[in-house]
């Protein structure tokens, strides 16, 4: 939840100080790798557990939340588009915690999926990095 925090900062302060957009994405990739590791190593200790599911997916959302949140306030975007993301990831999780409660194989994969959740954000964010600088660029030359 701690890279989620430091995303969803950059983020937010990204509409003043733009660079930060450079930076915001490495904190999301952060947040994959260490929630790989958190699970690697419940199962690895043989910790995994249904309230285990449960207690892992829960920072997840709160993480997800903070980090569209951020992206809503940052002045660049519609905060309506950010929100909606926001929705949908909780959605997402919801119907993959319902399917596995019912008895499905849950599955971490799709377009709304945290990896490309986190990967459109970093699109997105270097997107508007490079119009911010083709604006300055031709303001400048101007």
């Amino acid at each position: 939840m701690v890279a989620a925090l430091a995303a969803g900062i950059c983020f937010w302060k990204s509409g003043k100080l733009p660079w930060l957009l450079l930076v915001a994405p490495l904190f999301c990739y952060l947040r994959l790798w260490f929630n790989m590791l958190d699970g690697m190593v419940a199962v690895a200790a043989a910790q995994a557990s249904s309230r285990g599911e449960i207690l892992n997916d829960l920072p997840d959302r709160v993480s997800d939340v903070i980090i569209f949140a951020g992206v809503a306030h940052s002045g660049l975007s519609n905060p309506l588009f950010a929100y909606w993301a926001a929705i949908f990831a909780l959605l997402t999780a919801y119907v993959g915690l319902f399917g596995q409660a019912l008895g499905g194989q849950r599955e971490f994969s799709g377009m709304m999926s945290k990896p490309w959740r986190m990967v459109a954000l970093h699109v997105g964010a270097w997107a508007m990095v490079s119009v911010i600088v083709l604006i300055l660029f031709l303001a400048l030359k101007s």
